[in-house]
């Protein structure tokens, strides 16, 4: 390996993907983190790599967390003299194992772009595939695309000792290393932001089409509440709420619908499109697209709540890599419902199967 140079500055921290919060629905487990292993005091920068090889650090959680969602994953990235320009390099990788060999990755991020004295932190919730750490411990890792360089920023560690068993180099013969073994005097400067999902069910798929004049305007100015991530307010002076809970893996076919918010006592249309619209219609706003499938008729329960509870995977006769919006069409009796036709949608949630 070639010898490090030192970083003359404490590395910055900065968010290079945007964070989506989930509107209505299930609310997520709390984020745990940033989990990592190095610690303050001088950075050094580590011009000691050739392109496709990978650094990296294995991380393990609480035993009562797992499953975990990995969030985001952040890199340390910096020169010896500041000022290098950014640097496109070949991917972050996600394992579901640790050393002496991680397997193969379970995610993969193409393309992060690096910023020279910064921590560079990438957003991977929002990018689709499996984040999911069913038990540890896991390792993050990332590749390169270029040859390291004293002129260049490069991967960081913090130069005050190396935890053996914590920190990872994958080299261009194809052999995983403890990082120590290699004579790398620092932790990697990486971290991890998870969240356990055994703290009960998590949203899956993404809100949108919601009756609060952000999309479409209600059909006779029924808006409901700015914000509220529902459809169009209804008889209750609400908007009733559609959310996923489960997963979307069409091999584990556990994604479940549920409503809330909406008349009590009445019939309901659980439905999936193939596109996603956004036309007024009856007191709310369509949201799906044609083809059309009806998957299921349910109830509301005395508050206004429903819950699927068919195989949207059989009923929807869905496959990997399809994209459908879901919305639950309900009944609000004629004459009291806000536009008088007698029946009202939630918003709609579209899911990526994967």
């Amino acid at each position: 390996m070639a010898p490090p140079t030192r970083v003359p500055s404490f590395l910055a921290s900065i968010v290079l993907a945007p964070t989506l919060a989930l509107a209505g629905g299930v609310d997520p487990c709390p984020e745990v983190g940033p989990v990592q292993h190095w610690t303050g005091g001088g950075q050094i920068s580590c011009a000691c790599f050739v392109p496709g090889e990978e650094l990296g650090a294995i991380f393990e959680a609480d035993p009562s967390e797992y499953p975990i969602e990995v969030l985001r994953v952040g890199f340390g990235w910096g020169s010896q003299f500041g000022g290098a320009p950014q640097s496109l390099e070949q991917a972050i990788h996600l394992y579901d194992g640790a050393l002496p060999n991680p397997g193969s990755p379970i995610f993969t991020l193409p393309g992060p772009v690096m910023n020279d004295g910064f921590i560079n932190e990438f957003d991977i919730s929002i990018v689709p595939g499996n984040k999911v750490i069913n038990s540890g411990p896991f390792t993050v890792t990332l590749e390169l695309a270029n040859a390291s360089g004293i002129f260049n920023a490069n991967p960081a560690h913090d130069g005050n000792g190396c935890q053996p068993g914590r920190n990872v180099v994958y080299d261009n013969f194809g052999a995983w290393h403890d990082a120590c073994s290699l004579g790398v005097t620092g932790d990697w400067q990486v971290h991890v932001v998870y969240r356990s999902l055994s703290c009960g069910p998590q949203a899956v798929g993404t809100p949108l089409c919601f009756g609060d004049g952000s999309f479409t305007l209600c059909p006779c100015g029924n808006d409901a509440a700015l914000g509220s991530g529902a459809g169009c307010q209804n008889s209750n002076g609400e908007g009733a709420i559609l959310a996923g809970s489960g997963s979307d893996v069409v091999a584990n076919d556990d994604l479940v619908l549920d409503v809330v918010q909406a008349r009590a006592g009445v019939p309901g249309l659980f439905l999936q499109g193939t596109t996603t619209i956004s036309t007024p219609f009856k007191d709310g706003i369509l949201c799906v697209g044609n083809p059309t499938e009806r998957l299921e008729v349910a109830f509301t329960d005395a508050q206004g709540a429903a819950v699927s509870t068919v195989s949207i995977v059989t009923e929807g006769g869905v496959v990997a890599g399809q994209t459908r919006t879901y919305q639950y069409w309900y009944r609000d009796p004629g004459g009291v419902s806000p536009c008088g036709s007698g029946s009202n949608f939630t918003n709609a949630v579209r899911v990526v199967w994967m």
